[in-house]
C-alpha cells in the first residue's frame, strides 16, 4: 500500500502525530513544544478523551492513504507517547523516509533502534530542542537503520515470521 502513495507532495506541515487522543499519548506536550517554535502541526486520530483540549488542529481521517499523504506532506513525525504496544505509525514514517522524534520509551527503542531522535518522555523543552534540530536540517537519518527497519518489518519478512510462529504451534 505504501508504494501507491505519491512521493512528490509538497511539504505543508512541520510535524504530525497520528494516534488516538488519550492522556498517555501526550499530544499536549507535542502541541506545547511546537507552539514554542511556531511550528505548523496536526494530530490525526480519534479524540477519545474529550477532557483533553489540544491547542492545534486535530481530526480523524478514515482513509489510511489520506493519513500517509499527510505524513508525506510533513517535515517530521513526532511520537510523544509514554506507553505504546508496538507503535506502527513511527515505522510507517520510517518507510516514508521521514525523520522521527520519539519519547525515550522502551518500545520505541526496541522497534526503532537508533533511527529517531529520542527526547525525555514528558519533557516539552527536550522535545522542542529535537524538533528544532529537524526543522533546521541539523539531523540526518541513519541510512543503515532505515535498511534494517525496512527489512525487518517488510511484508515478506513479516510473513516469514508469522509462518515460524504457526509452525511452532503445530509442533506442540
Amino acid at each position: 500500500m505504501l508504494k501507491t502513495i505519491p512521493k512528490n507532495l509538497d511539504i505543508k506541515l512541520d510535524a504530525i502525530n497520528v494516534s488516538r487522543i488519550l492522556p498517555h499519548k501526550h499530544q499536549n506536550i507535542f502541541a506545547s513544544a511546537a507552539k514554542k517554535l511556531g511550528l505548523k502541526i496536526v494530530v490525526i486520530g480519534l479524540h477519545q478523551d474529550k477532557s483533553i483540549k489540544l491547542e492545534c488542529p486535530h481530526y480523524m481521517l478514515p482513509s489510511h492513504n489520506d493519513v500517509f499523504k499527510l505524513i508525506i506532506q510533513s517535515k517530521m513525525y513526532v511520537d510523544p507517547s509514554s506507553f505504546e504496544g508496538f507503535g506502527m505509525t513511527p515505522v510507517e514514517a520510517v518507510f516514508l523516509n521521514k525523520p522521527v522524534i520519539a519519547s525515550d520509551t522502551y518500545i520505541h527503542k526496541e522497534v526503532l533502534q537508533d533511527y529517531p531522535l529520542y527526547f525525555k518522555t514528558g519533557n516539552v523543552d527536550d522535545l522542542a530542542d529535537k524538533m528544532h534540530l529537524v526543522k533546521n536540517g541539523a539531523y540526518s537519518i541513519n541510512q543503515e537503520t532505515v535498511k534494517y527497519i525496512k527489512l525487518k518489518y517488510s511484508i515478506e519478512n513479516s510473513g516469514k515470521q508469522f509462518l515460524k510462529h504457526i509452525e511452532c504451534i503445530y509442533k506442540f
